[in-house]
C-alpha cells in the first residue's frame, strides 16, 4: 500500500447491497475503491478493501456476482473474490463509463445509451 492508500474492512456477513452501500460512502470523500482481499482473525471472516486518495469523487462503483449479467456500457475496475453474506464470492467491480454528450444519444429507462 503506498503512503495515498488506506484500508477498510466490511464485515464478511454484509450482503452485495450493503457491501455496495459502505464503498459508495467511503467514495463520498473523494476516495476510490482499488482492490479487496479476506481476512479472518479472531472476530471472523471480513473483506478488507483498499482506497486511494483522490481529488474528486469518482463515478459510481457497482459490485456484482460473476455470474449476473454484466450491464452495457462498463469500465470493469477489479475482479475477484469476496465474503458476501458468509460464502466465498466471485465478483465484478465496474464504473460506468462516461460518455461526452451527444445530441444523437439518449438513455433509456434501464440506464443504457442509444442513438435516436
Amino acid at each position: 500500500m503506498n503512503r495515498d492508500e488506506y484500508a477498510g474492512e466490511i464485515p464478511g456477513d454484509s450482503d452485495l447491497k450493503a457491501i455496495n452501500e459502505m464503498i459508495a460512502l467511503e467514495e463520498a470523500g473523494d476516495s476510490e475503491f482499488i482492490n479487496s482481499e479476506i481476512v479472518s482473525d479472531p472476530a471472523g471472516v471480513k473483506n478488507r478493501l483498499t482506497f486511494r486518495k483522490i481529488l474528486a469523487r469518482p463515478r459510481p462503483l457497482t459490485i456484482i456476482k460473476q455470474s449476473d449479467p454484466q450491464p452495457p456500457w462498463i469500465n470493469m475496475v477489479w475482479s475477484g473474490v469476496m465474503v458476501v453474506e458468509g460464502t466465498l464470492t466471485s465478483v465484478i467491480a465496474y464504473r460506468e463509463i462516461a460518455f461526452p454528450e451527444c445530441d444523437m444519444c439518449f438513455e433509456d429507462d434501464g440506464g443504457s445509451r442509444d442513438h435516436k
